[in-house]
């Protein structure tokens, strides 16, 4: 029933309020996604690339990402079964402890803003009232990364550096979306 112009509009409905509506509350009520997600802690090197610096030994730590409970929205109409949705928004916090920067050690904050990530969703009989969703697909992820002014690296040990925390944030936040983000999203349809 979801062929013509009216059952389309339902669905579409029916997605924006389990995601602006339901989504938050199902969160709130037990998720440890509420507020944010822990990420667990990544240790990686920038080498060395010069006589007059040393390999830089990073540890993200007290990773969190914050916006799961509301940044989800449907992007376009939906076309039955499968709807897309964005997750751009989240942001990604980290504080990176780090030495060899100078040689010594210091605390530096760096946030990861998600700037674009579509997700696709399939349900399972939504001709009937009580659909279910019984698939996510995560398209890629873009992010924009800052930090703190304190870390100091030449050219291209900052783009090292930079990679790997984006590489870092890409997984885990994939690893979230599939796992408990996903369990949240299908008790909310």
């Amino acid at each position: 029933a979801f062929g013509n112009g009216a059952a389309v509009n339902y669905f579409n409905d029916h997605v924006d309020e389990g995601v602006g509506w339901h989504l938050p509350s199902v969160i709130g009520n037990g998720y440890s996604l509420h507020l944010e997600a822990r990420i667990p802690v990544h240790s990686f090197t920038v080498l060395s690339n010069g006589f007059f610096n040393e390999d830089l030994k990073a540890n993200l730590t007290e990773g969190a990402v914050k916006g799961l409970n509301d940044v989800t929205r449907r992007l376009r109409r939906c076309v039955r079964p499968a709807c897309l949705i964005d997750l751009s928004g989240l942001l990604v916090s980290y504080i990176a402890q780090t030495r060899g920067d100078g040689g010594g050690r210091k605390h530096i904050w760096v946030k990861v803003r998600v700037t674009s990530a579509p997700a696709l969703f399939n349900m399972v009989d939504v001709r009937a009232r009580e659909a279910s969703l019984n698939s996510l697909f995560i398209g890629p992820i873009s992010v924009s990364t800052t930090h703190d002014t304190y870390l100091d690296l030449n050219p291209r040990r900052h783009k090292e550096f930079v990679e790997e925390v984006e590489r870092y944030t890409r997984s885990e936040l994939v690893k979230i979306l599939r796992g408990t983000y996903l369990a949240a999203l299908q008790q909310t349809f």
